[in-house]
């Protein structure tokens, strides 16, 4: 009798995953401008001030099925400032995906933003796509304060999740 079988380990599991959270009592962020020093003055440009801030982002993989998913809540979020058109935005909850909760051709403020990323060899499986969740996503895209140009991205709670599965080869010359 001759054996033809393959030599090579063989790993087997239901499900492989990851997960990540981030869980903040509280948050502050202040852009503020005082023209005269020599006055208590102040321009408020925004304020996000954000208590019970939770994120969480879960990445699977079973046979024939992968699964991301993300999520945020607040006890209780507050924005308010020149750059949201001296508006007062308030949220408490469970937001829902991707909640735009202000949005301008400067600057948006997105709540449970999910970010999927899928490298080209993700879909044979060997590098894991990763999911990132941000509680609270506000890009800057050239806003204008107190004679400033503001560009960029600020988050708060930022979680993330991803796997990477080892081809057997590889776990065979390891």
């Amino acid at each position: 009798m001759v054996n033809t079988a393959d030599s090579t380990p063989k790993v087997s599991a239901d499900e492989i995953g990851a997960s990540g959270k981030a869980d903040l009592g509280s948050a502050n962020f202040v852009l503020a401008d005082s023209p005269n020093p020599m006055l208590p003055l102040s321009i408020l440009g925004l304020s996000v001030e954000a208590t019970g801030i939770h994120s969480d982002s879960d990445s699977s993989f079973a046979p024939n099925k992968r699964s991301f998913s993300g999520d945020a809540s607040f006890d209780s979020l507050t924005v308010t400032g020149k750059l949201v058109d001296n508006k007062t935005l308030t949220f408490s909850g469970d937001a829902a995906p991707d909640t735009v909760l202000y949005s301008s051709p400067t600057v948006t403020i997105t709540l449970d933003e999910q970010t999927l990323l899928l490298p080209p060899a993700a879909a044979s499986g060997i590098i894991g796509p990763s999911i990132t969740t941000d509680a609270i996503d506000i890009p800057f895209n050239h806003a204008k304060f107190a004679g400033q140009t503001i560009t960029g991205d600020f988050d708060i709670g930022q979680s993330s999740a991803s796997y990477a599965l080892t081809p057997p080869s590889a776990l065979a010359h390891g």
